[in-house]
């Protein structure tokens, strides 16, 4: 048994829920910004470095003020850790540059694949996870939000079996965090698309 893994879910019962998603979802953000750095290109560096900061405030709007049974995150982040955290994150990404890179008709690009491979440290599994979910956005898009939401739940919270209730709130934080994330920051929606075909 990991001892300290029990002690800090524990503690967790305790701790109010700013707390919770400060100590860990934001925290596991903070690595984040250093791989930044490596990527050599501005337009990724900032795309990345938004989409970091857009990720934290959706995960406190979902775990902090949306409440209710049906909402896995609010239920089970006293249950969270560090490595879900980063888990969070790295699915945040993904699901948001598989979108961004469709919608500007490039059904993959080695220059945001490798930038998003640095930005948030992807493991060989992972890259092969985006391959597989970028595949699957390109032949069934609702097919796709579905996989990807039960995918995230069984990642970050390991929960395996999703009411419908709740597999329609995690599809809808992922889509909603893109679409808050693209209305943001427009800068990333205009010029974009230039920039994305010459990086091809």
């Amino acid at each position: 048994m990991n001892w300290a893994r029990t002690r800090d879910k524990l503690f967790a019962r305790f701790k109010n829920r700013n707390v919770i998603v400060g100590e860990y979802i934001e925290c596991a953000g903070q690595p984040l910004y250093a791989n930044l750095e490596n990527i050599p290109r501005k337009f990724q560096r900032n795309f990345y470095n938004q989409l970091i900061v857009s990720g934290i405030g959706d995960a406190y709007d979902f775990c902090v003020d949306i409440g209710g049974a049906n909402n896995i995150f609010y239920r089970k982040l006293r249950g969270m850790d560090t490595a879900a955290a980063a888990k969070l994150h790295k699915l945040i990404g993904v699901h948001h540059t598989i979108v961004f890179l469709k919608e500007h008709g490039r059904r993959d690009n080695a220059d945001f694949r490798n930038a998003l491979k640095t930005a948030y440290d992807l493991s060989p599994l992972d890259v092969r996870n985006y391959s597989r979910f970028s595949g699957m956005y390109r032949r069934d898009q609702n097919g796709f939000e579905i996989t990807f939401a039960k995918h995230a739940a069984a990642a970050v919270f390991r929960v395996l079996t999703l009411s419908p209730a709740s597999l329609a709130l995690m599809m809808y934080f992922f889509m909603n965090s893109y679409g808050q994330f693209k209305a943001g920051n427009p800068q990333f929606f205009g010029e974009s698309v230039k920039i994305v075909k010459k990086a091809v």
